[in-house]
């Protein structure tokens, strides 16, 4: 039987940031996925994945037909979200959450950000 690959179209995404936190094993890793056309007509699917904080590593396949790669994007993220991958929470503090996720500290928000506290209080 064969698989069937659902229709391409310029609404979806083609870059995936996903993330993977459990402070009980000290893992904090993040997983990116891209699409990015090929100058002769093909697809090339890159993916960076490692530690946050770290460059990590990347790795590009490229395939003549986009579908292919587009296949094998969403076969790539069924596996890592499989693995407890999930998108990055959007919040208002989201950014400086990044800021202090990538300086290496486990500090909270409100401790490296007193501003935004003093924002806070009157709402």
């Amino acid at each position: 039987m064969k698989a069937t690959i659902p229709s391409m179209s310029h609404e979806e995404k083609d870059e995936l940031h996903l993330r993977r936190i459990d402070p009980v094993q000290n893992m904090r890793r993040f997983y990116t996925l891209q699409i990015q056309p090929t100058l002769f007509g093909g697809a090339s699917l890159v993916r960076y994945w490692g530690r946050i904080g770290t460059n990590g590593q990347a790795k590009i396949n490229t395939y003549d037909d986009p579908h292919r790669a587009k296949a094998a994007y969403w076969q790539l993220e069924r596996v890592k979200r499989r693995r407890g991958y999930k998108e990055p929470e959007a919040s208002k503090n989201s950014a400086s959450h990044d800021v202090a996720i990538f300086a290496g500290k486990r500090a909270r928000i409100p401790t490296l950000l007193p501003s935004l506290q003093a924002e806070n209080v009157d709402d």
